[in-house]
C-alpha cells in the first residue's frame, strides 16, 4: 500500500473480501494485480484518501474498517473508467459500490450529501429533479428529452442492494 502502515493482527477480517464480492454483477476481486490501471484512470483519484488500486487492496488485505470508514468509497463518482480500463476485469466501480452498501449496513456515517442523492434517485429517478425546464433546454441543444425512468424497478434495486426497509 503506498500509505505505509503497520496492519494489527486484529485489524484483519478473512471474510471481509467474500462479503465484499457477494454481489449481482460480477466482481473479480481475487484476478487484481495491483497494476495501477484504475487509479490512473479515476478522474478524482487525487481527491481521494485511497485511490481505486488502494482500495482493492485494503479489500484483499481484509482491512475492513479502513476500507468502510475511508472518504474515497463517497467519493467516487461511478464513471467506472476503472471498471472500464481494467485489464483484468475485476470491477472497482462495483467492488467501490459494494463497501459502500456494507458501510451502509454497518451504520459507519454516510455523508449526507450521499444520503441526499439516493433520496432524489427514489424520488426522481435521477439525481436531481428534471424538470420541463431542463427538457426544454435539452431541445434547444438538440439533445432528446430526458423520459421518466422506471422508478418502481429502481426503488426494488436500491432497496434490495442498499436500502433496506426498516435498516436505519
Amino acid at each position: 500500500m503506498t500509505r505505509r502502515a503497520s496492519i494489527m493482527k486484529g485489524e484483519v477480517d478473512h471474510r471481509f473480501s467474500s462479503e465484499v464480492a457477494k454481489q449481482p454483477i460480477e466482481i473479480r476481486l481475487d484476478m487484481c494485480l495491483q497494476c495501477g490501471v484504475c487509479a490512473g484512470s479515476c478522474p478524482i483519484a487525487f481527491a481521494m484518501d485511497y485511490t481505486p488500486r488502494e482500495i482493492m487492496e485494503l479489500v484483499k488485505l481484509g482491512l475492513r474498517d479502513r476500507a468502510l470508514m475511508c472518504k474515497a468509497i463517497w467519493l467516487c463518482s461511478g464513471c467506472y473508467a476503472c471498471s472500464d480500463r481494467c485489464p483484468e476485469n475485476v470491477n472497482p466501480a462495483e467492488i467501490i459500490n459494494s463497501i459502500r452498501s456494507i458501510a451502509y449496513k454497518s451504520k459507519i456515517d454516510v455523508p449526507k450529501m450521499f444520503i441526499k442523492i439516493a433520496e432524489n434517485l427514489l424520488s426522481y429517478g435521477w439525481i436531481y429533479e428534471v424538470d420541463e425546464f431542463t427538457n426544454e433546454e435539452r431541445s434547444d441543444l438538440g439533445l432528446p428529452k430526458l423520459k421518466p425512468p422506471n422508478l418502481e424497478a429502481l426503488r426494488k434495486m436500491l432497496e434490495e442492494h442498499l436500502f433496506k426497509e426498516g435498516q436505519r
